[in-house]
């Protein structure tokens, strides 16, 4: 909400994909106080896969401990 504006944003989804809602309402944000134009989907785009890279860099299934063939 922005009182002194007279502007309230409110963003409904069924997912959340990538920070994607966070980008709706920043996009809005920089119109409604016209800031300068940044491309809020690339970047947190870039900022979420990058995370999942990095979580998922080590993962593996576990061996069982008597495994047979």
């Amino acid at each position: 909400l922005l009182p002194d504006k007279k502007i309230g944003i409110f963003i409904l989804s069924n997912q959340k994909a990538f920070s994607a809602l966070s980008a709706v309402t920043h996009e809005e944000l920089e119109d409604a106080l016209d800031l300068e134009d940044k491309d809020w989907f690339e970047e947190l785009a870039k900022k979420h896969f990058a995370s999942k890279q990095k979580a998922f860099a080590n993962a593996k299934p576990d061996t069982p401990a008597d495994y047979q063939p």
